[in-house]
């Protein structure tokens, strides 16, 4: 592994482009609990969002893994093929555009330093939304990325807390996630205004829950964060003309307390909210 000084160096006579959200990791400690969280075995395929630079990519050859690098810029592109040669796969494409289809292994990892502000539409496009899970989502074994401290705080938040979210439910949909390790601003170059964190994410064999229906789980889900800070009963309030009981009768039915809001509810009460209502228009409409 090369020291923080040399791949600084390196970082200083790249252009990091600030279009493309990207920030260069220097930290050698850092880029090594990444791999160590991925809990790579030799020969082991590792699919890697935005490689930059390379720093990462050089630790994941290291390890043995057979790593395919999936790279936007045109420049970065052309020195990692140098770079590397043939112990690296490139493709030169969007991440969000990549079929994942395309990617060969039956079962890999996934890894990156991503760019903070498309966070949630990666995490979207590795394993899809709830209830419509994508094509390939079964083949991810394991995920370590570097992401905003804050929307790590989401993916590992519990009901009641201030970061609890959409994501944090869409995340216990797909997976297991943990926080590895927070990072400070001067970990990368240039240094991001935002904080940073190393989280894992080990996807879930089976959902943890089971619904009725999961496009009307998501509504729900979607309405109830809508305004998160108003009680779910005004959040619901659209869909009270659609079925024969009050909303707060509804509520009770799950064992809701008329006063919670969104953030209150794991995933396990919003799919009994939605069963409920399911129900409930069932019995509207007879």
């Amino acid at each position: 592994m090369q020291d923080r000084e040399t791949l600084t160096l390196l970082a200083k006579n790249s252009i990091a482009k600030k279009s493309l959200g990207q920030n260069f990791l220097i930290d050698p400690e850092a880029l090594a609990t990444i791999v160590q969280a991925l809990d790579l075995k030799r020969g082991e395929p590792v699919l890697e969002i935005g490689p930059g630079i390379g720093f990462l990519t050089e630790l994941l050859i290291e390890s043995g893994a057979q790593v395919t690098a999936v790279e936007l810029d045109d420049n970065l592109v052309t020195r990692l093929k140098n770079t590397f040669g043939k112990k690296l796969n490139v493709v030169h494409k969007n991440f969000l555009d990549y079929d994942l289809n395309e990617y060969g292994p039956e079962k890999f990892k996934v890894v990156g330093n991503i760019p903070y502000h498309i966070t949630t539409p990666i995490f979207t496009h590795l394993f899809g939304e709830v209830g419509e899970p994508h094509s390939w989502s079964h083949k991810i074994t394991r995920v370590a990325m570097t992401i905003q401290y804050e929307v790590a705080l989401r993916l590992v938040a519990h009901p009641g807390e201030k970061d609890y979210s959409r994501l944090t439910l869409l995340s216990n949909y797909f997976t297991h996630a943990k926080l590895e390790k927070k990072l400070p601003q001067d970990s990368f170059l240039p240094a991001p205004k935002v904080r940073s964190a190393i989280v894992s994410l080990d996807p879930l064999p089976v959902p943890p829950i089971e619904c009725t229906d999961l496009k009307l789980l998501r509504h729900l889900i979607q309405l109830g964060f809508g305004s998160r800070r108003k009680m779910l009963k005004n959040t619901l309030h659209s869909i009270e003309s659609q079925i024969d009981i009050t909303l707060d009768d509804l509520l009770r039915s799950c064992g809701i307390s008329i006063g919670a809001r969104a953030e209150d509810l794991p995933l396990s009460k919003f799919a009994a909210l939605t069963d409920a209502v399911a129900k409930a228009k069932g019995a509207f409409k007879k």
